[in-house]
């Protein structure tokens, strides 16, 4: 977690300082605690918090500390819909019915790297990956050309590690299918 001095350098008057302060030393489990009620993870909750506090930095001046439960609803408030925002996004990177995939099941079949043998074959499996579909090329190129794992791979794009695997299983029926016509 981001400490209170972080915040205070965002703020350009006492007053406002003093407010944030009062804010965060009084409000900061309160909004821990709604975080982790949408999300349950803790480095996301934290991120959440975060979130939450930039918002309510934006929105000082709305903020009276005299009413201690209209401010806490309102703190709370903002939190939950940070939560509810990022859980948005993350559904957004989901894919439906991932588990009815059997993608991760090793077929035994030798990837596409491994059929490779010389630098005129690993050109051409460049060529035949840069020519894919976007939704397959970045995927694909990330895992056997950068070399990434699935992980650093759902980082760089923004998707998920299932959707990642999904993408590059697809990717790679395409590229065996290209480098048997090749063999030929």
């Amino acid at each position: 977690m981001f400490a209170l001095s972080f915040y205070m350098c965002a703020l350009d008057t006492e007053a406002k300082r003093n407010k944030l302060e009062v804010i965060y030393t009084t409000y900061l489990d309160t909004m821990s605690k709604a975080a982790h009620k949408y999300v349950g993870m803790y480095q996301m909750d934290e991120d959440i918090v975060h979130e939450a506090i930039m918002k309510l930095i934006d929105n000082l001046d709305k903020i009276d500390l005299d009413n201690e439960l209209s401010t806490g609803c309102y703190v709370r408030i903002v939190t939950e819909c940070c939560a509810k925002d990022w859980l948005r996004r993350e559904k957004h990177y989901q894919t439906d019915n991932l588990d009815d995939y059997d993608y991760m099941v090793d077929t035994g079949e030798p990837l596409p790297l491994d059929l490779v043998v010389s630098d005129e074959a690993y050109a051409y499996l460049v060529n035949c990956i840069r020519s894919l579909k976007d939704t397959y090329r970045s995927a694909c190129e990330l895992k056997y050309v950068v070399e990434l794992k699935e992980r650093e791979i759902a980082d760089v794009l923004g998707i998920s590690e299932k959707n990642v695997s999904v993408r590059i299983y697809r990717g790679r029926m395409i590229l065996k299918k290209m480098l048997e016509e090749m063999k030929k």
